[in-house]
């Protein structure tokens, strides 16, 4: 299985693995899996940094609008779990969805946060995902 480091600061790291919590039900279905993570401590006045080691999703799009019919429901349901897992994205653009062998991905929680979704009517995020990828209601 071919697998990615994200490199990123070590407080950014501590983040993202508080969302993975909550999303490793989803892990190798909606969101890559995450194999590990690992810290280093800054050296000659550097921040430290962390890395997460995670299942390689597929490539990221370019635009939304290469996604089919089928392709963009299923992001949009993927999402849907995601919000059920009470994370909200926080930056859900085409470079942070992957597509590999037609199963989408959705990648890079670092702008996530807790969110209690109460359905796209109240969920500004479900509202224009739907938008953005041209689904009817």
């Amino acid at each position: 299985m071919p697998l990615v480091a994200k490199i990123l600061p070590t407080e950014c790291m501590d983040h993202e693995l508080e969302m993975w919590k909550k999303l490793c039900a989803l892990a190798g279905i909606c969101v890559p899996g995450l194999f590990g993570a690992y810290s280093l401590e800054g050296q000659n006045g550097c921040e430290p940094t962390g890395a997460l080691v995670q299942q390689y999703a597929g490539k990221t799009l370019s635009s939304f609008d290469t996604l089919d019919d089928q392709q963009r429901l299923e992001l949009y349901r993927t999402v849907t779990r995601i919000h059920e897992a009470h994370v909200e994205h926080g930056d859900l653009s085409p470079r942070n969805v992957a597509l590999d062998n037609g199963r989408v991905m959705v990648l890079d929680f670092s702008h996530s946060s807790h969110h209690e979704c109460e359905g796209e009517a109240n969920c500004a995020e479900l509202r224009l995902l739907r938008r953005g990828l041209k689904l009817s209601v």
